[in-house]
């Protein structure tokens, strides 16, 4: 079905129209704020907080290009170049890659769908993001915990059909001689009837073959399954949901199980100023490593709209049992179980 259906896609794109419709947009976002963080590694026991400035606390900073074709006949080419990077400091958020957020092209056709390949996001994460109550603000929210993000070298499928939308990929993991190392692939679907939605979606993850068992055929796996529910009432916007999780070494050993749960509220206060509260809570059932007890976390997020492209806000959070974000513990100073922090920031939009 996904054959016949990506060559539908590619051949009715075949024929063009002698003057075709394109167009190409510059865009990014620049986010930065100022942070009082407690209990970061490297400063001794009680040395109490730290003053910083950092970045990416509602959207991750980001630059690209993104433009579009007409085909006609109701096809349309596509694609997208966005790289990362830190407004404190101009570094890129990849080390690597010019492009390390997206980098993708593909087909779109309004009855069919639409299919890009390269670097994207994944078809979990195009699916769970509007159901998370920070709406995924990177800085204290638990989302990569909760989903798979990125995927390389992969084909992904997005279709729309009224309030149903359904998503899947698949990422090639290109490993010689073991046709299942390094692969990932998600599928789920999101029905949102008027203010109610709800959706589940699944991801895997393969290990790369980097160890001895995965070099002879085996390799290991990062498995999730998630649901989540969502509510508008008025003003507010309710949201929870659900993330089981299974990890096994390549060696056939399971390494970790666990589930995350999460829930939370959003309300717009006036047509300029919103905010939203979160609760995230993880059960870690079974782990190969230390842990202190169950990591639990709770975000706020206050915003004031100054302009169609500015805001300025303000986040906090408190993590116990982890660094925020349910981070390890390794990556606070030592003996410490806990962290909180505070911050105030401004994102521009271009």
């Amino acid at each position: 079905m996904r054959k016949v259906l990506l060559g539908s896609l590619l051949a009715g794109a075949v024929v063009l129209p002698a003057m075709a419709q394109s167009n190409v947009t510059l865009f990014g976002v620049l986010d930065v704020n100022l942070e009082s963080i407690n209990n970061l590694a490297g400063g001794s026991p009680g040395s109490g907080r730290t003053m910083r400035e950092t970045s990416d606390g509602l959207y991750g900073s980001r630059w690209g290009f993104k433009g579009s074709e007409d085909l006609g006949n109701g096809y349309k080419a596509l694609f997208t170049l966005e790289g990362g990077f830190r407004v404190d400091t101009g570094a890129n958020s990849s080390s690597d890659k010019l492009f390390g957020r997206l980098s993708f092209v593909g087909i779109e056709n309004k009855e069919l769908g639409t299919v890009t390949v390269g670097r994207q996001y994944t078809a979990m994460f195009d699916i769970i993001n509007p159901y998370f109550p920070l709406t995924r603000a990177p800085q204290y929210e638990p989302y990569a915990q909760i989903e798979s993000i990125y995927t390389d070298n992969s084909v992904k499928y997005v279709k729309t059909t009224g309030d149903l939308k359904v998503a899947v990929h698949y990422g090639l993991g290109e490993v010689a001689g073991n046709s299942s190392a390094g692969k990932n692939y998600s599928a789920g679907f999101s029905y949102t009837p008027g203010p109610f939605g709800v959706t589940l979606s699944a991801d895997q993850t393969n290990t790369a073959a980097s160890t001895a068992a995965a070099t002879l055929g085996n390799t290991g796996y990062n498995r999730k399954i998630a649901l989540a529910s969502k509510y508008q009432w008025g003003n507010a916007t309710f949201s929870a949901g659900h993330r089981l999780g299974r990890q096994k070494a390549a060696s056939g050993i399971q390494s970790q199980r666990d589930t995350l749960s999460w829930a939370g509220v959003g309300y717009n206060f006036t047509p300029l100023l919103n905010g939203a509260i979160g609760y995230y809570y993880q059960d870690i059932e079974q782990s190969n490593t230390m842990t202190k007890g169950n990591p639990q976390q709770v975000g706020a997020r206050l915003t004031y709209i100054l302009s169609k492209r500015t805001d300025v806000y303000a986040v906090a959070a408190v993590v116990k049992n982890a660094a925020l974000n349910f981070n390890a513990l390794s990556t606070l100073e030592t003996g410490a179980t806990t962290q909180n922090a505070v911050a105030v920031g401004i994102r521009h939009l271009f």
